[in-house]
């Protein structure tokens, strides 16, 4: 598995989307990163925030969130 960091900005539209719906918009996203497992199949990871709490959400490239 490899995990490589990416720009908030330069994330695809649909995780774009994903991150401005509900429930997810009541998180800040403060970094992301693309997620390679070893079967090639891929999703990404944003590390949010909200007040003191920390989470991380993961997003497929689909824009589908991951459970």
């Amino acid at each position: 598995t490899t995990k490589t960091p990416v720009e908030l900005k330069d994330l695809p539209e649909a995780v774009k989307t994903t991150l401005q719906s509900e429930p997810v918009k009541a998180w800040t996203p403060v970094a992301a990163f693309l997620v390679t497992n070893a079967d090639k199949t891929k999703f990404y990871q944003i590390d949010v925030k909200k007040e003191a709490e920390t989470a991380s959400i993961k997003i497929g490239e689909d824009g589908k969130v991951i459970q």
